[in-house]
């Protein structure tokens, strides 16, 4: 394949026709107008040995997770959950039991949003497990959360953790029977969401713009300046202990400093949402990372008084 994932759907919506009244392609989640509530749609795949190996994901953290990605989204948009729709390519090496360990485990996860399957289809695999999940959600109208709306003085903001994901994953990756009760071997099978602290501020304060990280933060972070037309400037010298346990790793000697940074703004598939405010949020788990400036899009790190231009690339699907 000749583009890039975010080239092709930029080549992709420009080829389409325009979204109308509705918000399309750029977003987390499409946003259908409503009356009092808008509605809010997302779809996310999940193919076999692209976002996980059966080698060390049981088909229950398939289902978790599968739920979790999708439900990310809708909260990325500050909506709340309604329900979810799943379609599965079945192959033959997966059996009925496999499916429904899936199926519990999805509902594991979508058990704190109230909400559950509403439909889907099944059908056959000639080769691997492929799994479709749509999710939909509702927000008070006109107020949903988007990736265009940050300004120049608003504070970036992360809510969850980062890199641990990351680091689970390299521990699965050099050793598959690796102990699953590992804080960051769950924290890559079965992600963490944290909708009660994100309704609580979003009710307390002005949020400007948010996404949710599945591909790195620097990453998912200059989608928003992108598309918002501003630049930021992360600071180094913050506590980033506040959402990532890698640095108190690094002191340890278990991996070095250098690598603690690197899967922390970089890691992706953590799910945890970056998202910008005028106000000062101090909410315990909470980090303020940098600020939103003027300028063309570009991440900016300020470390020990320099400040130089990073490289945002994140995880590269193709």
């Amino acid at each position: 394949m000749g583009k890039g994932e975010f080239e092709l759907i930029a080549a992709i919506r420009e080829r389409l026709p325009p979204a109308g009244d509705n918000i399309g392609i750029g977003d987390d989640c499409a946003v259908i107008p409503g009356i009092e509530y808008d509605t809010l749609i997302t779809t996310d795949i999940l193919a076999e040995k692209v976002h996980f190996l059966l080698s060390y994901y049981t088909m229950y953290d398939v289902g978790y997770k599968a739920c979790a990605v999708n439900a990310s989204d809708i909260l990325a948009m500050g909506g709340e959950v309604t329900g979810f729709f799943v379609s599965i390519a079945i192959p033959k090496q997966v059996s009925d039991s496999d499916i429904l360990e899936f199926y519990r485990g999805f509902s594991e996860c979508a058990g704190p949003f109230g909400v559950t399957v509403l439909g889907g289809d099944t059908t056959a695999s000639k080769s691997d497990l492929f799994i479709s999940v749509t999710a939909t959600g509702r927000v008070k109208h006109g107020h949903a959360l988007l990736r265009s709306t940050a300004h120049a003085g608003d504070i970036i903001y992360v809510l969850g953790r980062l890199g641990e994901s990351a680091y689970g994953l390299k521990l699965l990756s050099e050793d598959h029977a690796h102990d699953r009760k590992d804080p960051f071997v769950t924290a890559h099978l079965r992600p963490p969401l944290y909708p009660e602290l994100w309704q609580k501020i979003r009710s307390r304060y002005t949020i400007t713009s948010a996404i949710d990280v599945s591909d790195g933060f620097l990453g998912d972070l200059f989608h928003i300046l992108e598309m918002s037309g501003t630049s930021a400037e992360i600071n180094a010298d913050v506590s980033w202990s506040a959402v990532s346990s890698l640095p108190a790793l690094a002191q340890t000697g278990k991996i070095t400093s250098e690598t603690a940074r690197e899967l922390l703004w970089r890691g992706g598939e953590d799910y945890a949402l970056v998202f910008t405010s005028p106000e000062t949020i101090s909410e315990s788990g909470i980090l303020a990372a940098g600020r939103i400036v003027n300028g063309r899009p570009r991440i900016m790190l300020r470390e020990n008084g320099d400040i130089r231009e990073l490289d945002h690339r994140g995880y590269v699907h193709f």
